[in-house]
């Protein structure tokens, strides 16, 4: 693929010079977007399969009408059909051998992501006309694309499943576990698609490269960490049966950060101080693995929260305990500020402009170390098809994850779910104020 500007003049891009010189070639585009999706799905076992979509999604632009299409667009042409029509006939080949059976469930998933790497994840089969069945059907590469699409090729489609990940032997089950897959692929794919597209706009427009550049969790877990200590002693020696009961919490549950990853429990009333404790735990609990593993086990922390008004509240709280420019808060009364002015005033507008941003910018990936957010932001990232919601998805892996509000639980004693040790939470019952 590196040697993109040595086949035939396909094109991915085209700017407004009629001399072509700065369009982006297509086999640069098909190698960036692959070497992006390879690593933002390495941390779910998936670099493989990702790796091999970035390298297809796009295979339909070989299509001589295509290319047409950018410099006329009025031309319509479906550029995301190929690259599925090509993975939908190896599933089929592979299904029918019992020792690929995973790579054909596998390239099946791949294909669906290609397929709606613009328009959203279509439906496998269904009346609707967009389905991915009635897509594929019949689409033939040789006659639509031209020959110079086999540059791709070949392509190794095998091992495409994750090491170590288990079906559930649950028939109701399995499909959800397949789904979830699909998704982080495509989300995967979804980013790098963006990412790609972006840096060649930036380069070829001349505009300043956007701000996507965030310190990992594990490089800013000891400022965090003196941080929360320093909010902590700022209480003093607690004073009353109330302050005294939050001490209590808190120091129960950072005592149980060095349990091995699971999904916990916190059930607190109103006013026990669950957001701080959940906070200090979940720092603790990836400054204990993050070391324990020699590696960033965890990558960021995600809060979310019912309501917008609270998820506003707990954003403050953070951002006085980690720091103003280091927690993403995202709902919707962040996606619809206003935007900056023409003429700044300052310097110091100019800067609180750039940082707001910058923010924006991470709604859309979720790469801050630290997001506070709402249910339903977090919940269509998981269900919705939209590109726009999915395409953070890749980068909720290998989070802490807190879900405030979202249980009520009988028991008033924290604990690990379906366990009878005690433990600390990510998950809590707070009042829905």
């Amino acid at each position: 693929m590196s040697e993109g500007k040595t086949v035939p003049p396909f094109y991915a891009h085209s700017t407004e010079r009629q001399d072509k010189a700065d369009w982006e070639f297509l086999p640069d585009h098909l190698a960036a977007v692959a070497i992006f999706a390879e690593r933002f799905a390495r941390s779910f076992g998936l670099a493989k399969a990702a790796c091999l979509v970035g390298l297809l999604h796009d295979l339909g632009k070989f299509d001589p009408r295509f290319q047409l299409r950018l410099t006329d667009d009025r031309i319509r042409v479906d550029h995301s059909t190929a690259g599925a029509a090509l993975l939908m006939a190896e599933a089929e080949s592979a299904l029918t051998m019992s020792s690929r059976h995973k790579d054909g469930v596998m390239a099946q998933l791949m294909a669906s992501v290609v397929a709606g790497h613009h328009a959203g994840l279509p439906d496998h089969r269904g009346a609707d006309e967009a389905n991915l069945a009635a897509r594929v059907a019949g689409y033939s590469l040789v006659e639509r694309l031209d020959p110079a699409w086999r540059m791709v090729l070949p392509l190794d489609l095998t091992d495409l499943f994750p090491q170590g990940f288990r079906l559930s032997p649950q028939r109701d089950f399995f499909p959800f576990q397949l789904a979830l897959l699909g998704r982080m692929l495509f989300s995967a794919l979804v980013d790098a698609d963006r990412k790609a597209t972006e840096r060649f706009n930036v380069l070829t427009g001349g505009g300043p490269e956007p701000d996507r550049d965030w310190p990992s969790l594990a490089a800013c877990l000891p400022a965090f960490r003196d941080g929360f200590g320093a909010k902590i002693a700022g209480f003093g020696e607690p004073e009353g049966e109330l302050a005294v009961l939050r001490a209590r919490i808190l120091a129960h549950v950072r005592a149980k950060a060095a349990m091995p990853p699971g999904l916990f429990t916190l059930n607190v009333p109103t006013g026990g101080g669950k957001t701080l404790a959940s906070l200090g735990f979940a720092l603790d609990h990836a400054a204990f693995h993050n070391a324990a593993a020699g590696a960033e086990r965890f990558r960021r922390i995600i809060t979310a929260i019912p309501f917008t008004s609270v998820t506003e509240q707990t954003a403050a709280v953070f951002r006085e305990v980690l720091g103003e420019d280091l927690v993403l808060e995202h709902h919707s009364g962040f996606e619809t500020e206003e935007e900056k002015p023409q003429a700044s005033s300052s310097v110091e507008a100019d800067s609180r402009w750039a940082t707001k941003d910058k923010m924006r910018l991470a709604m859309e990936d979720w790469a801050a170390p630290v997001v506070v957010t709402t249910h339903v932001q977090l919940f269509e990232s998981l269900f919705a098809s939209r590109t726009s919601r999915t395409r953070k998805l890749h980068n909720i892996a290998n989070s802490i994850v807190i879900l405030d509000g979202a249980w009520v639980e009988t028991s008033a004693s924290p604990r690990r779910t379906g366990s009878r040790r005690s433990s600390p939470s990510t998950r809590g019952r707070g009042s829905k104020q």
